[in-house]
């Protein structure tokens, strides 16, 4: 549940305009990775709207 949390502050961050490189986290860890997917996914619906689904809809399957 913490890594929703964590991928919807870098979907804020972008929509804040905060630079991508303000990432709070420490590099490379699965925080920072988080973080990183919930901008870029902001970012990317926002440049292509009708492509992309919402971050939050985004499901991994291992």
């Amino acid at each position: 549940m913490m890594i929703h949390l964590i991928r919807r502050e870098g979907e804020a961050a972008f929509l804040d305009g905060t630079h991508r490189s303000a990432n709070p986290y420490d590099v490379q860890t699965n925080e920072w990775i988080e973080w990183m997917d919930g901008f870029d996914a902001a970012a990317s619906q926002k440049s292509h709207p009708h492509e992309v689904s919402a971050a939050c809809e985004h499901v991994r399957v291992l």
